[in-house]
């Protein structure tokens, strides 16, 4: 806010939305209008647990693969490409 602007850098806001989030879980189970029971004892590990993991382990592998295909993929000039009619009747 300080900055002039609303919403956190998207580098921490997943930090952020976890903080607000322990704070809503905090809110329902003082006002008794949580629908999770019983109560979660720890409420930042019970959300973590919750949120949905962008991190991937075979992210590289799968990258690496993909730049492999690039590199062996022949140039536009190698392809050759029937014209109509050039094709064999079986």
């Amino acid at each position: 806010m300080s900055q002039g602007k609303l919403y956190p850098p998207l580098s921490n806001i997943r930090e952020v939305s976890i903080r607000i989030a322990v704070k809503v879980v905090e809110y329902v189970y003082a006002h008794g209008v949580a629908f999770h029971y019983p109560e979660p004892l720890h409420k930042e590990q019970f959300i973590r647990s919750k949120i949905w993991n962008i991190e991937y382990d075979s992210f590289c592998l799968i990258f690496m693969i993909g730049q492999n295909l690039q590199q062996n993929r022949p140039n536009s000039s190698e392809v050759t490409v029937p014209k109509q009619g050039d094709h064999e009747q079986s």
